[in-house]
């Protein structure tokens, strides 16, 4: 697959919505994709960033390939001071790979972001296995906060005192060190060297224990003090102990599929919710590791069957029903003016 839609459903490794009975859903998803975002001084193309927030306007169907979105695109923001989530996307994913959840975010009255990451991305896959995929993402997720903080029409509708972040996969490594976790390359390969099931953690060709990555050993990027909770979809967690994630001291909740091939839950979504210095919201779902990524279409689950067929008995588009009103409610307690 190589058109947009792969991304819009995938993003391996690393809905139908119905409101939940506390909300009022009194929105509707408005949609805008900014012109791609560049870096400062860099010699990289920009990033695309795909915001969503609430509006009145009455939602179309937009066309993406094989894929549809129910949104209203361009249209008018509802005034107002909302918070703001970052999402950060699945490796080889995009901006859009958590769509459903950001539009039921944006119809509870919450403005999204969500930068496609440079170099793993569906449609980029440059900086797959280097230093450029695991130390740029942070950064570009970072550098889209000030973007939309900073955006003449979008600044006036966030508070800038509520925001949050949501992660899947290798989004939720992304996510981690936004919030204080500092990655250590010798914990990922100590784990590559055990004779366990790995699923898609550890790469082939040597090349994790052969390339200098200067941001392991020389981290010294700040934590994102702005974000003050986070959402952790199937996480990866590979690079990361109590120690590394001694810094992370915002309220989490942490979603980990019940049987996760790509990334084993011993290794990751557990291990991150035993290592944190602060007592998590852990949950299970059913179904794999690509449950979080909404449901495909016909001809997109017989040519990504690994990606769009669950186990008999998995309902994703319910699953996903349930867990992103939960998400919601999350980001609602846990976003307040003090």
């Amino acid at each position: 697959m190589t058109s947009r839609v792969t991304g819009f459903i995938a993003g391996g490794m690393l809905l139908a919505m119905t409101p939940c009975p506390s909300f009022a859903q009194s929105f509707t998803a408005g949609m805008m994709q900014l012109p791609p975002v560049e870096f400062p001084g860099a010699r990289v193309p920009g990033v695309p960033v795909t915001v969503w927030y609430p509006s009145k306007a009455p939602e179309k169907i937009l066309r993406l390939g094989d894929a549809e979105l129910k949104v209203a695109l361009d249209a008018v923001p509802t005034p107002g001071r909302r918070r703001l989530i970052l999402i950060s996307h699945g490796s080889e994913g995009s901006d859009l790979q958590l769509s459903n959840l950001a539009r039921l975010l944006a119809r509870r009255g919450m403005v999204v972001v969500a930068p496609r990451h440079l170099g793993d991305s569906f449609d980029d896959k440059s900086a797959h296995g280097s230093s450029r995929q695991f130390g740029g993402r942070p950064y570009q997720a970072s550098y889209a906060l000030d973007v939309v903080l900073k955006h003449p029409r979008l600044s006036k509708l966030i508070n800038p005192n509520q925001i949050g972040a949501v992660g899947y996969s290798a989004g939720g490594y992304t996510t981690l060190v936004l919030a204080g976790a500092k990655p250590d390359r010798q914990i990922w390969i100590r784990h590559c060297q055990q004779p366990v099931k790995h699923g898609a953690a550890c790469p082939v060709g040597g090349w994790l224990t052969s390339l200098g990555l200067r941001f392991f050993d020389d981290w010294d990027r700040p934590p994102e003090t702005r974000i003050k909770s986070v959402v952790l979809l199937a996480p990866f967690g590979a690079m990361f102990d109590k120690t590394s994630l001694a810094k992370v001291r915002v309220p989490v909740l942490l979603f980990q599929p019940e049987h996760d091939d790509m990334l084993p839950n011993a290794f990751h979504g557990e291990m991150i919710r035993d290592a944190l210095p602060r007592k998590s919201d852990f949950r299970t779902v059913p179904g794999g590791h690509f449950i979080f990524v909404q449901p495909c279409s016909a001809d997109l689950a017989v040519a990504a069957p690994k990606v769009c067929v669950d186990p008999p008995g998995v309902e994703r588009a319910k699953i996903q029903q349930r867990t992103n009103g939960q998400i919601a409610e999350f980001f609602s307690r846990t976003l307040r003016d003090k």
